[in-house]
């Protein structure tokens, strides 16, 4: 569902990405790590089209991201770390706003807020403002929004950021039942919510690939754990990665 091939990004004389190669599959959640700085944030831009590589490719559901980017972006949800959601709407005004910017037909728009919000639990909340929903229910809205339009490629940034041990829980079962639906790409620094959603991961370090594989290939969570201290220590002792 992601073919990343060669992809390499310059912001003027700052080399964010070098020669970075990766696939994900449909229905998986793959993890994306790294540190502040490692060029994570700029992976993710290109991969949802807000910005364009220096040199590469990105395909999406079958679809050149740089050639045709409006049209792989309609095959792609996203949920970010800090919803910024509408507070002077209800979560029903704020999801039919969402499904008339992602253009989805009038005539069943309703049935499919209907559908998403029994799936996500917003009962108690669908007519309550946005402004008044707890964190929790918060990002329950996002992620609802995320795929109203039944995307092939949802992104996760720091889904359980915030949320308290129930919520985080809750908001876990909800990502994996979607994974049985599209591909998912989830950016955490959380490593126990890596290890309980991610198949496979990749772990940037300065803009290049430090490791990639399948947890067990990875050694677990532990494994995860010592690639990071591994890369931190690089860049405290000024060594080469």
């Amino acid at each position: 569902m992601i073919d990343v091939q060669h992809l390499w990004k310059e912001y003027g004389a700052v080399q964010a990405l070098a020669d970075v190669t990766f696939a994900v599959h449909d229905r998986e959640v793959f993890g994306l790590l790294g540190r502040n700085g490692s060029g994570k944030t700029s992976l993710l831009r290109i991969l949802t089209g807000l910005r364009l590589p220096t040199a590469g490719s990105v395909r999406v559901a079958g679809v050149d991201v740089l050639a045709r980017p409006r049209l792989a972006q309609r095959a792609i949800g996203y949920m970010p770390e800090d919803p910024a959601l509408y507070g002077g709407l209800t979560v029903r005004r704020y999801l039919r706003f969402v499904a008339d910017a992602r253009g989805l037909p009038r005539a069943g728009r309703e049935r499919r807020i209907e559908e998403v919000s029994a799936r996500f639990g917003l009962g108690a909340v669908i007519d309550r403002l946005c402004a008044h929903c707890s964190k929790g229910y918060r990002g329950r809205v996002a992620l609802a929004a995320a795929v109203l339009h039944q995307p092939a490629v949802l992104f996760l940034d720091e889904p359980g950021a915030g949320l308290d041990p129930e919520q985080r829980v809750r908001t876990h079962e909800l990502i994996r039942a979607l994974a049985a639906d599209c591909a998912g790409v989830l950016s955490s620094h959380d490593l126990h919510e890596v290890g309980a959603l991610c198949s496979r991961v990749l772990i940037l370090d300065r803009g290049t690939v430090a490791r990639a594989g399948t947890l067990q290939e990875l050694g677990g969570v532990d494994g995860v754990a010592s690639v990071f201290r591994d890369t931190r220590e690089r860049v405290a002792t000024g060594r080469a990665a």
